[in-house]
């Protein structure tokens, strides 16, 4: 009997020591990992960024947050921002994505930055929110698509009469036809945007840009009741 104790007392250091390595990754093995969170293959994206998250791994902060924003998989994006909330810190990754929101402008980074901030509030977001929230009223973001049709018709015809049958030789012309629909990116944006000043203000003002600034004006940072 006090064998089978001695074996179980065993069992329960050796799985706890392997759950502690389990949860303290080498240098090397964060090296692997954050070089896999930047794989062609999302499955191994995904696998990498949960690894990292897991483990707490603090130096994938700034990675993680970029990958939040800038890849083109909504599950990769979701598993990045979920490691993030496993790491000791989000201050890097916040200021981040405030950076995004002041100067990028790329429609996509900025809408996947405001989702980011509506899972980490920063009160530096709400200027550049609703700097973002009044552009779309301009009808920014647009995409163009052009559905056209074109055919050729016989334009001029030129004669060419230097041998003894007389030559025909059509000049052919083209013409277009169809319409150029102009889809915007707008609806999703804005709620976005919207949903991302309520989490970090707590207040509700609806989509109005003008709302928003007018209470950012009269109330500010003091009021907001972000975590950042």
């Amino acid at each position: 009997m006090p064998r089978l104790a001695l074996l179980a007392g065993l069992a329960i250091l050796l799985s706890g020591g392997l759950a502690r390595a389990d949860s303290a990754p080498t240098a090397a093995q964060e090296r692997a990992l954050l070089q896999r969170v930047r794989a062609p293959r999302a499955a191994d994206r995904l696998a990498a960024i949960k690894k990292l998250g897991q483990q707490r791994v603090a130096a994938a902060e700034v990675l993680l947050a970029r990958v939040a924003v800038g890849d083109e998989q909504r599950s990769v994006r979701e598993a990045a921002r979920a490691a993030l909330e496993d790491l000791p810190s989000q201050h890097e990754a916040r200021r981040l994505f405030v950076t995004v929101l002041e100067k990028s402008d790329d429609a996509f980074e900025l809408i996947h930055a405001a989702e980011a901030v509506e899972v980490f509030p920063v009160d530096e977001a709400v200027p550049a929110l609703i700097a973002l929230l009044q552009q779309t009223s301009g009808g920014f973001p647009r995409v163009h698509v052009a559905a056209a049709r074109q055919g050729a018709y016989v334009a001029d015809v030129e004669v060419d009469q230097t041998g003894v049958i007389p030559v025909l030789h059509p000049r052919l012309g083209k013409v277009t036809t169809g319409v150029v629909l102009e889809a915007k990116i707008i609806l999703y944006y804005r709620e976005t945007l919207v949903r991302a000043l309520q989490k970090v203000t707590g207040q509700k003002l609806g989509d109005a840009p003008e709302s928003w600034g007018r209470w950012w004006r009269a109330h500010g940072k003091k009021d907001a009741r972000s975590a950042g």
